[in-house]
């Protein structure tokens, strides 16, 4: 009898566990899209969604555009974002004209380089603002696509 408990008390053990080990977190809707800049796709922008704090869930995200211009939203390692409201605040960063002779890995380390100030944002400074930024969206269940087209007149 013992040791049915036992081995009962471990399958309950056992099931918790995996029931515990899910993704966790809130639900997640999937946010992703296309950026254009001045028509064209934008490449190696980084885009950055910061929720408004009315939201039920605060699910800060962030994501990198391809070659083709299309993004997917990251929250803590996981694709998509909570219902709810967002602003969008974009930034491509590239090296500096002026900048030459220095070590091909240096230049082949994007961190070093803004680090050491031989980067500048190559997008109109409205855009990386969060204060300034006109880009907004509403994630809803339905999830996107949620499409940027940006200009270098920063509108």
């Amino acid at each position: 009898m013992r040791a049915r408990r036992v081995a009962l008390f471990l399958s309950l053990v056992g099931a918790v566990a995996v029931i515990g080990c899910g993704s966790g977190g809130p639900p997640l809707v999937k946010v992703e899209g296309t950026v254009t800049f001045d028509g064209k796709p934008l490449e190696n922008a980084e885009l950055t969604f910061v929720p408004d704090q009315g939201n039920t869930h605060v699910t800060p995200g962030s994501a990198v555009t391809a070659a083709d211009g299309s993004y997917k939203a990251r929250y803590m390692g996981r694709f998509g974002l909570a219902e709810g409201a967002y602003k969008i605040t974009f930034r491509k960063m590239e090296v500096q004209p002026d900048v030459t002779n220095m070590p091909q890995e240096m230049l082949d380390d994007p961190a070093q380089l803004e680090l050491g100030g031989f980067t500048r944002q190559a997008l109109p400074e409205a855009y990386a603002d969060i204060s300034k930024t006109a880009f907004d969206i509403q994630v809803t269940a339905n999830g996107g696509p949620y499409d940027f087209e940006l200009d270098s007149k920063g509108r």
